[in-house]
């Protein structure tokens, strides 16, 4: 474990004091020396302590595992909701310990006196009668089982039988009684647990494996069968979760002192500690220097760490307020002192500084002060001692080094701007005053200020039970300070795990997933905390305090199958983390109206839903996720701001509308996509309406039904592929305002029965192709204002239906100049308006109208109006075919109205007498006939 100083500090700086707790001293054994690790000429002497009585003792991991450290001091217990062992119940209870004693020790307790299963002096009690023991329980690690089987109750010690009893009366046992659970008056364990196992009939009941399960000094952990585990400390020797390990000075007699190789004008001090109980005797060093005969406070000497009424600081800098207190867990100190100056922080924070003193000093001391005894009580980590005159960045790398190690801080502890801390709030409903909760982080440079979260309204309180506070429904929620700062806030609850990047946009409360974002909008579950770190906020550190709040006991994943609404109307989230979502089928509304500019990876493979999950986000682009399952992708990505979309494959897809509707950005759409292909009904209702689409590819549409408003108004589209709507019904208002469009490709259209509006104000639509749409019953406006020149011969418009409405289908083509000579409009029964203003329109082809339907109320009002290059020739062909039709004119609008060039002669109106016996009023360039 011996640091290598050159990776850190030059050669030069290699020399001097290097002391670390060391993992070759037992559990629980005195430590009479700590070895000074330092190399090179300068090296000192190693901390000693040669009175047994004032060693510190100690509390190394076993085989690298982790473990919970009971002492024999009362007050010191794992308390968990034990299940009740019926009075006939067969039971297995299993542990790995390691035991100090094996004369006294309690396993479990029932509902009275008589009912517990102990050691005690040297039998194993079994309620009220004993059995003798085959041999003594052996000390140190060992497994220990007690079994009951059909009333026989058998101890075993590493599979070993070492006492067995028929039961002469039935026991229930209700409590777990390691340390006094149920009663001080049980004799405790001496030593540590690492697991505990409960059977009851076969079935696993309880599971605590303090090896994988908490973090170095937890008080409160949820174990693997659900029961939260809860390590009551007392004393300055507490019960603590051991993942690291720690030497442990008792603050009442342990130190450690030595002998630097000369005098030391300064140095540059990293301990790395976390404080245990009440810190000890008042004034307490954490580690001092002094000169001969002097204490570490008087002329040239030096207080590098020590407590300060609760507070921790360096002899003359300002104090790091709340820092010395068993509240905040691990901590490293920094101090430099210098001949006139010194400098001090606490997780790379909170600096403060002084001067005006002097250092020259031979001995140094670990938690106390030689003088006149002043201890600390700390469990120490890693201490060392560096000259004062390293770089920043040689200090940079001291600190860096001992943290990653150690594992010490992170941003949360040193620079985070809040935390929420679940097992911190008020075990009761949480309001106002004494049942406030206090988000502040203590010695942070942003957030070392409170940060109260309170409830005027009892009903809309939610609860704590010092492990998790409770949401009960979408009415419970916390008011908070505002807070301006932007950063990543990781969100612990039963839900889920969550981390999102948010802006600085001022907020005032606190609910389950975070901020407001509507009231409506709030979830209900558990919360077991809520961290804001800075924006600077690495990966790592992001997941390290999710990992952080998933250890308290929130789900690492989504827990259930819908996040409907979870996020709606956060507009302060910018971005959203990586989660494990698998298993969610419900992702509708997620993210609706949310500020999101980026979204990391989703398993969306068991989605079923994602309509308007990110509608109306900012997001600029989009992963390309799995969509095998979705069945509902309706505005899923409505007005986001990405500029490309990825080839998704969404074949049970049935509905898209709106899906990337004013998705102003998206210039292009993938070939390759996939979409409702296999499939019924698809809607694509106004699915890319409004988008930013240059240009569209030929894709497989074929079991799309209804395509109203799809592409109304892309007014950046200029190409459309030539894509299969074999089975579409409805394009109404398809192509409407497609200003950019320039050419359409030839379509096949044999389920179509509506084209309105469909390429309505299409200016720059010269190049149409053949359109085959045999049963289209109408085509009101399709190509008004259109920028077509020509309709190609084959082109079928409604040929196959039984009447067709043609009101206004080529209004305002003003280039239009050619008809295919036998077009047919022959089911056509309203041709209002249809051709006005086709001013290019020469030639109009005969026998257009020969069978027309019955007509409707003014179905050739204005149908010619303002066709200025409209031959004679053509007016005698119209007004040939509509008499041939044989349909007499509408009682209401029976007007043809026609106007023509006259410069290319005048018609013969052979049919005018015809047509006027059949009631039809025929107006020639304004002139009733």
């Amino acid at each position: 474990m011996a640091l290598n100083l050159s990776t850190l500090t030059s050669s030069a700086t290699s020399g001097d004091v290097l002391a670390e707790a060391l993992t070759t001293a037992d559990f629980l054994e005195n430590v009479p020396v700590l070895r000074n690790l330092a190399r090179g000429s300068q090296k000192g002497g190693d901390a000693k302590q040669d009175v047994a009585l004032n060693q510190p003792k100690a509390l190394p991991l076993i085989d690298g595992k982790g473990y919970c450290y009971l002492p024999v001091t009362t007050g010191n217990a794992p308390a968990v909701t034990f299940p009740t062992i019926g009075a006939n119940d067969d039971f297995v209870l299993e542990m790995d310990v390691y035991l100090v004693s094996g004369t006294n020790l309690h396993f479990v307790s029932g509902a009275n006196g008589d009912h517990r299963l102990a050691i005690y002096n040297g039998s194993f009690y079994i309620g009220g009668f004993s059995a003798s023991l085959s041999s003594p329980l052996a000390l140190g690690v060992s497994n220990i089982k007690i079994e009951r089987t059909s009333g026989t109750i058998t101890l075993k010690q590493n599979d070993a039988v070492i006492a067995s009893r028929a039961s002469s009366s039935a026991l229930t046992f209700t409590h777990l009684s390691f340390n006094g659970q149920f009663s001080t008056s049980i004799l405790p364990l001496n030593g540590y647990i690492q697991k505990a196992t409960l059977s009851i009939g076969g079935t696993e009941q309880l599971n605590i494996d303090f090896t994988a399960i908490g973090r170095h000094g937890d008080t409160k952990i949820k174990c693997g069968s659900g029961q939260v585990v809860t390590i009551n400390q007392s004393g300055n020797d507490p019960a603590t979760v051991i993942k690291k390990s720690v030497l442990r000075f008792d603050g009442d007699n342990s130190s450690l002192n030595g002998l630097f190789a000369n005098n030391i004008d300064g140095g540059y001090m990293f301990a790395a500690f976390s404080v245990l109980g009440n810190g000890g005797e008042a004034n307490g060093r954490v580690f001092g220097v002094n000169a001969l005969g002097a204490a570490d406070y008087e002329t040239n000497s030096a207080i590098f760490g020590y407590n300060a009424n609760g507070n921790l600081t360096a002899f003359n800098v300002a104090q790091h307020v709340g820092m010395f207190d068993d509240d905040n867990g691990d901590i490293l100190q920094e101090t430099k002192i210098t001949n006139g100056s010194a400098l001090s922080k606490v997780n790379n924070a909170d600096a403060g500084t002084s001067s005006g003193f002097s250092v020259n000093s031979p001995f140094f001391n670990i938690a106390t002060n030689a003088h006149n005894g002043e201890r600390a009580a700390i469990d120490l980590e890693y201490l060392a001692l560096f000259p004062s005159s390293i770089t920043d960045a040689e200090a940079d790398d001291v600190r860096n080094y001992i943290n990653n190690r150690n594992n010490v801080f992170d941003l949360k502890d040193g620079f985070g701007y809040y935390f929420f801390d679940a097992q911190k709030a008020p075990a009761v409903p949480i309001t106002t005053g004494s049942a406030s909760w206090n988000g502040r982080i203590v010695g942070s440079d942003f957030g070392d200020s409170n940060r109260y979260a309170t409830q005027g309204t009892s009903n809309d309180a939610p609860v704590g039970d010092g492990f998790k506070v409770t949401f009960a429904d979408n009415s419970d929620h916390l008011d908070i300070p505002q807070v301006t700062q932007a950063g990543w806030q990781v969100v612990g609850t039963s839900l889920g795990t969550f981390a999102y990047r948010v802006n600085n946009n001022a907020v005032t409360e606190l609910n389950l997933l975070g901020n407001l974002g509507n009231a409506s909008y709030r979830q209900a579950g558990d919360l077991y905390g809520v961290i804001l770190l800075p924006e600077s906020a690495s990966a790592a550190d992001i997941e390290e305090a999710r990992k952080l709040l998933i250890d308290r006991g929130a789900a690492d994943g989504v827990s259930g199958t819908s996040l409907n609404q979870f996020w709606r109307g956060r507009t302060d989230i910018l971005e959203f983390n990586s989660v494990n979502t698998a298993g969610v089928t419900d992702m509708s509304r997620a993210w609706q109206d949310a500020g999101l500019t980026k979204i990391g990876f989703l398993d969306t493979s068991s989605v079923s839903n994602l309509s308007s999950a990110f509608a109306n986000c900012n997001l600029a682009s989009f992963p390309l996720i799995d969509c095998s399952s979705i069945t509902q992708m309706g505005y899923a990505f409505y007005n986001n701001n990405f500029s490309d979309f990825p080839a998704i494959q969404a074949p049970v897809c049935s509905n898209f509308s709106g899906a990337w509707n004013q998705c102003s950005a998206l210039t292009s759409f993938p070939a390759g996509a996939k979409l409702g292909t296999s499939a019924n009904n698809v809607n694509f209702t106004s699915a890319w309406q409004a988008s930013g689409l240059t240009s569209f590819p030929a894709l497989d549409l074929s079991t799309g039904t209804n395509f109203n408003q799809a592409f109304y108004q892309a007014t950046s589209l200029e190409q459309f592929g030539q894509c299969d709507f074999s089975n579409a019904s409805s394009f109404d208002l398809c192509w409407y305002y497609c200003s950019s469009l320039t050419t359409f490709p030839s379509m096949q259209l044999p389920s179509a029965t509506s084209l309105n509006s469909t390429w309505m104000g299409c200016s720059s639509l010269t190049n149409f192709g053949k359109l085959e749409a045999p049963n289209v019953t109408v085509f009101r406006f399709t190509w008004s204002g259109s920028g077509i020149t020509t309709i190609e011969d084959g082109t079928l418009l409604g040929t196959s239906a039984s009447s067709v409405d043609f009101t206004s289908a080529f209004k305002n083509c003003t280039a239009l100049t050619t008809l295919p000579s036998n077009l047919d409009l022959s089911k056509g029964d309203d041709f209002q308006t249809a051709f006005q203003n086709c001013q290019s329109l020469v030639d109009f082809p005969a026998n257009a109208f020969d069978t027309m339907g019955t007509p409707q109320d003014y179905c050739f009002l204005n149908t010619w109006l303002d066709n200025n290059a409209l031959s004679a020739a053509s007016v005698e062909n119209i007004l040939v075919s509509i008499n041939t039709s044989g349909q007499s004119a509408p009682s209401t609008g029976p007007e043809i109205t026609i106007k023509y060039n006259t410069a290319t002669g005048t018609p013969a109106y052979s049919t005018l007498a015809s047509l006027k016996s059949k009631g039809w009023v025929i107006i020639v360039n304004g002139v009733t006939l």
